[in-house]
């Protein structure tokens, strides 16, 4: 379980002590004729109930953040690092189909997280990590002179399955190619290039193994090809 997240069980056990504690003295110490014995047993179900959600809620959506990355990877890599519509062509300066790599995988996780009615709120790239942050979760329950509200952070730092700072130093290097007007077949970047006909390509290694159904279940290192639109006929590249 991500650490933040596990950081709600001791609060919510204090917070649960709390509470019993504070409703045995109005029900019974400060009103001893009250007819309110059965309520303290019926909130302190409410509460056990509601750690045992929660527990289980964190554990099921770190396992969603998990698969959705390792898809949103497959996806990003296989539309070339752009948006689908775009047909693995890059256009730089293009409010479209610019390859902005951190947006653009922004945008595939998101929908992927979508699938299972999770919000994605934020995310951060730290190297080979991924920080991941969804809409807070809201856990709220009222029985007779009880009320509880109680928000939970949906937080996580996973492996990130994908070496976009790799990325990101070609497309750098191309993007310098483009704009200084030099023929991609005499770009110089760090990768290996291959040119075949009227086609460029560039292969670029990525060490990590991402995790697919295609063709059969499993990890697996995955490549992306993409074109350059300069204007000119359009060449194309392979990750």
């Amino acid at each position: 379980m991500n650490k933040k997240a596990a950081l709600f069980m001791p609060t919510l056990a204090i917070a649960t002590l709390f509470l019993l504690t504070y409703s045995f003295y109005v029900f019974i110490i400060k009103d001893p004729g009250t007819h309110y014995y059965s309520s303290i047993g019926d909130n302190q179900v409410s509460l056990s109930n509601t750690y045992s959600n929660v527990e289980k809620d964190l554990l099921y959506t770190e396992q969603v953040v998990k698969y959705s990355l390792n898809k949103a990877t497959e996806k990003f890599l296989e539309h070339g690092g752009i948006k689908e519509e775009c047909i693995k062509t890059w256009v730089f300066n293009d409010p479209t189909c610019n390859p902005a790599l951190e947006e653009n995988f922004k945008m595939y996780l998101a929908k992927e997280l979508a699938n299972y009615n999770k919000e994605l709120q934020e995310i951060e790239f730290k190297g080979s990590l991924i920080r991941v942050k969804l809409k807070d979760i809201r856990y709220h329950d009222k029985l007779n002179d009880f009320e509880y509200n109680y928000i939970v952070k949906n937080e996580f730092t996973l492996e990130f399955p994908l070496e976009l700072e790799k990325l990101n130093k070609v497309k750098s290097e191309i993007k310098k190619c483009v704009d200084d007007g030099v023929k991609l077949e005499d770009c110089e970047t760090t990768s290996n290039e291959e040119k075949k006909g009227n086609l460029v390509y560039f292969t670029i290694e990525n060490n990590k193994n991402v995790f697919s159904f295609i063709p059969t279940p499993g990890f697996r290192k995955m490549n992306t090809t993409f074109t350059v639109d300069k204007q000119k006929p359009a060449q194309k590249l392979e990750f």
